[in-house]
């Protein structure tokens, strides 16, 4: 199989050879514009020099990414000019765009016809490989480089806390992850070092280093090895669960969500090329009249937008993004040709957070979407999620639980949902103190987390109580799942200091 970055460069270089096919198009499509701002109606006047800045922005923004940096350069004063009329500052009369027209078109259309390599029109990019499930149950959790004493102590509180460990050896780590893959490896790190072994990439295992050194420069090295995590023995139990529990919840395997408004057909096109082959779901419209509805059903973690746009510009439209209460808080993105600073600024004061100028290569366009959709589903989760046990939060559990009747109803499938109270809760808190009974809320969290599908929802209503929603259950399989659930609670001995309970 085509590696996935071979194929994307195959695509964008389809895409730069129909760019190239197009341009006497757009080169005529400034001339239609001009001639119609020679209209002695004003209103018709004014439109049809907007249509000439748009159509002159687009090709400034799109020549260098399709590597045609004349067609950019001799399009900017076009767009200037065009600027310069629409604000009262230069009259049509007193600049000739019709020359100006004429040398791009020289420059551009002439130099565009250089013999390119083309890929199949059937080639589309191939999205990155979905986060692979592991090969057993997904609390599997590898312990490399540590002498028996020190791992079979590890080994025992992790289980207690409903982890399952498996010692592996440091050589073997490389190998074994190819065709085995844990929730994390926690590893000693002085180990890592004596073996060799190369700096750890995989992007879906996190690798947690222990080392006796907590010393910056330790801490460097460890970084540098591709540890995502650095503990200090005696390593205190509770401290490596609530590690795991961080790192594992940054994995999010359902794909990032995008919303692409660009009226350009090529070159969103390449913008989409670029998202998808890191596995990013698009979806692009060029009416920007209809983004509250496409909002409304993508979702989007990022929208991606021009700042010149048909029937409204972006600024424009991101305040009316801003206005909806369910997308106030969705990054938006401007990615224009645009240089004017104060322009930039209004941008962003009117509610972008961030501006990226045109050209863009796809991995800046790609790093730059990223950084955002991994902020915002942080601040999503923190939003929806109870802060201490990481499940939905009362509200967000309630909202599901009403969407599944819906869904269960109208589908006329099964439906079960339980609330789950723990007993004798209170004498906990009594006996041990409320940080001792945090955790045990955390273990009963990590337990639903860990043994129900990825359909079902489990969320904390409040205290003790939490509820778990099983689509698809009837009562005998619900019946099961709970009993399943209550008995590996009941087994897990619980610490605190040097007291078990």
């Amino acid at each position: 199989m085509a590696d996935p970055k071979e194929l994307l460069a195959r695509r964008l270089e389809a895409l730069k050879a129909d760019y190239r096919r197009q341009l006497p198009e757009r080169i005529e499509e400034l001339r239609t514009a001009l001639a119609a701002a020679s209209a002695v109606d004003d209103e018709r006047r004014a439109a049809a020099l907007v249509d000439l800045r748009r159509v002159a922005h687009r090709l400034v923004g799109s020549g260098k990414t399709f590597g045609l940096p004349q067609v950019s350069d001799g399009a900017a004063p076009i767009e200037q000019a065009a600027d310069a009329i629409l604000d009262g500052s230069l009259a049509l009369a007193d600049v000739d765009l019709g020359s100006m027209i004429d040398r791009l078109n020289d420059q551009g259309v002439a130099t565009a016809v250089v013999p390119f390599r083309e890929a199949p029109s059937s080639l589309r990019p191939v999205a990155r490989a979905a986060r692979p499930e592991p090969a057993a149950e997904i609390g599997l959790i590898w312990l490399a480089g540590f002498d028996e004493d020190a791992e079979r102590s590890l080994s025992v509180e992790l289980v207690r806390y409903g982890f399952r460990t498996e010692r592996m050896a440091v050589a073997a780590l490389s190998k074994e992850i190819a065709s085995r893959r844990p929730a994390a490896v926690l590893a000693g790190f002085a180990a890592l070092l004596d073996a060799g072994m190369e700096r750890w990439s995989d992007p879906f295992t996190p690798l947690v280093a222990i080392a006796a050194d907590s010393g910056i420069a330790t801490r460097l090295a460890a970084v540098r090895q591709g540890a995502s995590g650095f503990l200090t023995p005696p390593v205190d139990p509770d401290q490596v669960v609530d590690l795991l529990d961080r790192l594992l919840e940054r994995i999010d395997p359902e794909p990032y969500r995008i919303v692409l408004v660009e009226d350009d057909d090529i070159l969103a096109s390449s913008f989409i090329a670029s998202l998808e082959s890191e596995g990013m779901k698009v979806d692009r419209l060029a009416d920007p009249m209809q983004i509250l509805d496409v909002c409304k059903t993508a979702l989007p973690d990022v929208i991606v937008t021009d700042l010149y746009l048909p029937e409204a510009d972006g600024i424009e439209m991101a305040q009316v993004i801003r206005q909806h209460g369910g997308f106030g808080d969705v990054p938006i993105l401007f990615v224009s040709s645009e240089t004017n600073l104060n322009r930039q600024l209004a941008a962003r004061r009117l509610g972008a957070d961030d501006f990226l100028t045109k050209p863009l290569t796809s991995d800046q366009l790609v790093t730059a979407v990223t950084a955002r959709a991994v902020r915002h589903r942080e601040l999503r989760r923190t939003m929806d999620r109870d802060s201490l046990t990481g499940l939905l939060n009362h509200a967000r559990t309630a909202a599901r639980l009403e969407r599944e009747i819906a869904r269960c109803r109208a589908s006329g499938d099964p439906l079960a949902a339980a609330v789950i109270d723990l007993d004798h809760f209170k004498q906990v808190n009594d006996t041990y103190g409320h940080a001792a009974g945090d955790k045990v809320l955390r273990t009963m969290a990590r337990l639903l987390l860990q043994r129900l599908r990825g359909s079902d929802t489990a969320g904390r209503f409040g205290g003790e109580e939490f509820v778990v929603v099983l689509p698809g259950a009837d009562a005998e399989a619900a019946y099961n799942v709970l009993d399943s659930l209550r008995r590996s609670f009941a087994a897990i001995e619980h610490v605190n200091g040097d007291r078990r309970f």
